[in-house]
């Protein structure tokens, strides 16, 4: 679990700017949002699926 700044910086770093959403960009991950890794490539960005 970490803060959403820190989820963001990740996925900068790894997939790089343009492929981050901008909305995720300009305002974060949603409230108990999960953003998978698996093995270093992303999975799910901000996914809230588990919530519906």
């Amino acid at each position: 679990m970490t803060h959403t700044g820190v989820t963001v910086d990740l996925l900068r770093s790894l997939i790089g700017d343009d492929a981050v959403p901008v909305e995720l960009m300009q305002h974060g991950a949603p409230s108990c949002a999960i953003t998978t890794l698996e093995d270093l490539s992303v999975v799910d960005i901000a996914s809230v699926a588990h919530l519906e």
